[in-house]
C-alpha cells in the first residue's frame, strides 16, 4: 500500500497472441503468477518482478481462449482475465 491507495495491475494487450505484460501503479516486488484455464485447471505458474510502471513480461499457454491470471504478492492478490486468440 502507498500513500492509502491499493495498488491497479492492468494487462497488455487484451486479447493478445501469446505475450503480455502486467503493470502496476505500486512497486510490488516479487510475485507469483499462476494462469488457470476457465474450467479452473492451472496451466502455469511463475515468479516475476513487479515494477512500479515497468511491463514484466509474460507468456501465456500455446491453445486460444480465456485464461484468468492471478497475482500474489506480499500485500495482496489480484485476479485478472486475458483472451488469447492465435
Amino acid at each position: 500500500m502507498h500513500e492509502g491507495t491499493m495498488p491497479q495491475l492492468s494487462i497488455l494487450p487484451n486479447p493478445t497472441s501469446g505475450e503480455i505484460s502486467i503493470t502496476s501503479t505500486h512497486d510490488l516486488g516479487q510475485c507469483s503468477v499462476a494462469i488457470y484455464d476457465m474450467l479452473g485447471n492451472q496451466k502455469g505458474i511463475n515468479m516475476i518482478t513487479i515494477s512500479q510502471n515497468v511491463p514484466a513480461k509474460l507468456a501465456l499457454p500455446a491453445a486460444s481462449g480465456v485464461y484468468n491470471v492471478r497475482v500474489r504478492s506480499g500485500v495482496k492478490s489480484w485476479d485478472l482475465r486475458v483472451i488469447v486468440n492465435r
